[in-house]
């Protein structure tokens, strides 16, 4: 059985609906929701609905407990609480049974897995698995080899190996050993926590034990509308993030929320400031813009006036080194040369840049999952377009490599690749320069059996990188990149 775990919809129409248009494809046998179907979001029970005719096993949530009554609201911060109240007077009689009745854990019958929507020792006490600590203590209250749960909305894996060692990962496709057991949050559907704003989910194959991390892009202008429709004066993480963005903050200056921000007392300490709207204010909330608009105009005003400053001070200097027949090197400026002006080509990131450009100076294939540029914080690559040197069929095109779907999968389409030849290459127009610090090539991970892995990983082997500016002078270069396993970081 194919089972898709969904977590932390809240109560977001649009990413919910996103996420079930992903798995038409992908031979879904049951839906399993790990709780928090409602709060923050505008549309409880549309969303209440659909998982009550969608999802085969549904845990409750600490959001769902609330609003039907099962838990006290007074252990909820200002936003949680705001959002709980009126979701309350949105849910009919029968979303509120149904929510009143669902279990604290479950063991879906033939899955060989665990469900939960916080932790295994107190289910409703809702505590945080976020370290190796917590991960052990859970790990000690029940006997399962596999355990899901959500809750923190931050995707990744704890694994306790035989030895008793536990470990947390990231977010990776892999295949569950029979020797391990592992604690898996497989993200937020519908209130994504980090500067990567897409629905998440995962996918578990209980016949292959193949554990799948799904990453979808939703409608967030559709759903911006539909919860400024509503009195809802809070606003998810994403939204304000986005609206900070707009108004001229920094894209590293909007951090993501700790947990304390996030949900309920138990085990948590409050003490860390919230952002919180206290009245739903017209002359407030238009002081309140009026002043992040003339900050954010001073900034560009006082950012504009020292790049103006600078350049004619670096065009001073050139014409002086010009003259005297040489180029001091304090006319090397924001990354240029000495030689005429072009950038200098460097192998260390951070640098600006507008184009990727992935080649293979080999004869081989060139298999790409996806390819993620990420520019404070933010996976840019998702609003750029790619192309490529050949396609090996119609359905190969070079922007599969940026649609946000890491799983590197060839049956079903979640790749881009070339024909065999020489000197194949891959390009990413980023639409314009930006300052680039991490980028991660995920390479073709699925085969027939596991021993065509390596093989089919070593497609990428030896790849060359190359970042390009405005206009397509070389920035940055590094050869020989490795690409034997399913992801190359590369800082």
């Amino acid at each position: 059985m194919r089972y898709a775990i969904v977590s932390d919809i809240h109560a977001n129409l649009q990413a919910w609906e996103a996420v079930v248009d992903d798995m038409a494809g992908l031979q879904i046998d049951h839906i399993i929701c790990l709780g928090d179907i409602v709060g923050y979001g505008p549309d409880p029970s549309p969303v209440t609905q659909a998982i009550r005719k969608l999802a085969s096993v549904a845990v409750v949530g600490n959001h769902d407990a609330a609003v039907c009554g099962r838990m006290d609201t007074s252990l909820f911060n200002d936003n949680a609480s705001e959002a709980i109240a009126w979701t309350k007077g949105k849910l009919s009689d029968d979303d509120s049974r149904y929510l009143r009745q669902l279990p604290e854990k479950a063991r879906p019958e033939g899955a060989g897995f665990l469900v939960v929507h916080a932790e295994v020792v107190e289910p409703m006490a809702f505590g945080y698995i976020l370290d190796e600590e917590t991960a052990r203590v859970n790990f000690a209250a029940c006997d399962d080899r596999i355990i899901f749960i959500g809750h923190s909305h931050r995707a990744g894996v704890f694994m306790e190996q035989p030895s008793g060692e536990i470990s947390l990962h990231d977010p990776y496709d892999f295949c569950c050993d029979a020797q391990n057991r592992y604690i898996i949050n497989p993200g937020s559907v519908g209130d994504p926590r980090s500067t990567s704003i897409v629905a998440s989910y995962a996918i578990y194959d209980d016949l292959t034990r193949d554990v799948h991390f799904r990453r979808i892009a939703f409608d967030i202008e559709a759903f911006r509308a539909n919860i400024d429709a509503t009195e809802l004066v809070s606003r998810p993480f994403f939204l304000r993030y986005l609206e900070e963005i707009a108004l001229g903050g920094a894209a590293g200056a909007y951090s993501i929320p700790s947990v304390q921000e996030t949900d309920s007392v138990p085990r948590i300490n409050l003490a860390s400031p919230k952002i919180v709207v206290k009245k739903k204010d017209p002359f407030v909330k238009v002081g309140i813009g009026v002043i992040l608009v003339a900050l954010g105009a001073g900034i560009w005003f006082f950012s504009h006036n020292t790049k103006r400053s600078v350049e004619k001070s670096t065009a001073a200097q050139k014409v002086a080194g010009r003259q005297s027949g040489k180029t001091s090197s304090s006319s090397v400026v924001a990354g240029e040369a000495k030689n005429g002006g072009l950038p200098e080509v460097t192998e260390q990131l951070p640098v600006t840049a507008r184009f990727v450009r992935i080649s293979l100076p080999r004869d081989g294939y060139l298999c790409l999952a996806e390819v993620e540029v990420y520019s404070g914080g933010i996976n840019v690559a998702l609003k750029g377009k790619a192309t490529q040197s050949s396609n090996i069929s119609g359905f190969s095109t070079a922007d599969k490599a940026i649609d946000g779907d890491i799983s590197g999968r060839y049956h079903e389409q979640h790749m881009t690749h070339t024909q065999l030849g020489t000197g194949n290459w891959w390009l990413l127009d980023l639409g314009k320069d930006y300052p680039i610090d991490q980028l991660v090539v995920w390479n073709r991970n699925e085969g027939r059996n596991p021993e065509e892995y390596e093989t089919l990983w070593a497609r990428l082997d030896g790849y060359t990188l190359q970042l390009l500016d405005q206009d397509k002078n070389p920035v940055f270069l590094r050869k020989n990149n490795p690409g034997k396993g399913v992801r190359n970081i590369v800082k």
